[in-house]
């Protein structure tokens, strides 16, 4: 009987896996500029962990250089032009079935959220162009490869901000964003002034996070919902 149960139950999560299989594919064929960065900043730190010399910890942030143009040509290529009368609206990727509401997803890729990851992507490429000459940050040469790695992180973090459409998935973004933040607001940690702006920063941010948790509380609570699209259909109907 033991045999047969476990036979059953692979048989199923074969089938189950190939039912899947085509959704995977197709969702992270769309996130395609998302991968790129994850890719990178584990590339990175393990680049920074082979590098022993502090005077080619700059090599990591020409990696970082790379894996942002990368970003930026795959964020490109997700640019969908207006043509009158055959237009296309965003696709949903990371669908998810939800009780109220048929299928929705974590997130979107319309020409909204890419033109933010365009913008961001280049606005990254200026900052890391820009640390690389800093004279600050070359000084703390030990750990320039945090630093670069660090940036690739929060580029990632602000890719998936324009592009969420679950409050989940607004949240998960932001604390990205947020906690890099908090150690590059004190990378120059000897300095008195930096490290005092990290702790404001984090205080500030827990602060904040606490907030928009008990919002986000309020929403569901009164939707039975995260996802943005649903709240806004729920909250019509209601009214």
């Amino acid at each position: 009987k033991v045999k047969m149960h476990l036979h059953l139950l692979d048989m199923s999560l074969g089938e189950l896996a190939k039912a899947i299989q085509p959704l995977v594919s197709d969702t992270m064929s769309h996130f395609l500029p998302e991968t790129i960065l994850t890719g990178g900043f584990i590339l990175a730190i393990i680049l920074d962990l082979l590098i022993r010399k502090s005077s080619q910890k700059k090599l990591t942030g020409y990696f970082a250089l790379i894996v942002l143009a990368g970003a930026f040509v795959a964020s490109w290529y997700q640019w969908v032009p207006f043509i009158k009368g055959n237009w296309e609206g965003g696709r949903m990727i990371f669908p998810y079935f939800q009780t109220l509401v048929p299928q929705f997803g974590m997130a979107v890729v319309d020409n909204f959220a890419v033109f933010f990851k365009l913008l961001i992507s280049l606005a990254a490429i200026f900052v890391v162009l820009m640390s690389l000459l800093s004279r600050e940050v070359e000084e703390r040469g030990r750990r320039n490869g945090e630093y670069f790695s660090l940036m690739l992180a929060l580029t990632l973090g602000m890719f998936l901000m324009p592009a969420s459409t679950d409050l989940v998935m607004m949240y998960i973004s932001l604390e990205l964003v947020s906690i890099t933040s908090y150690i590059m607001a004190g990378f120059m940690k000897e300095n008195a002034r930096s490290s005092e702006a990290s702790m404001k920063y984090v205080l500030f941010g827990a602060f904040s996070s606490g907030l928009m948790i008990y919002g986000f509380s309020l929403l569901y609570g009164l939707t039975g919902t995260t996802n943005i699209v649903a709240i806004q259909l729920v909250l019509t109907e209601g009214m």
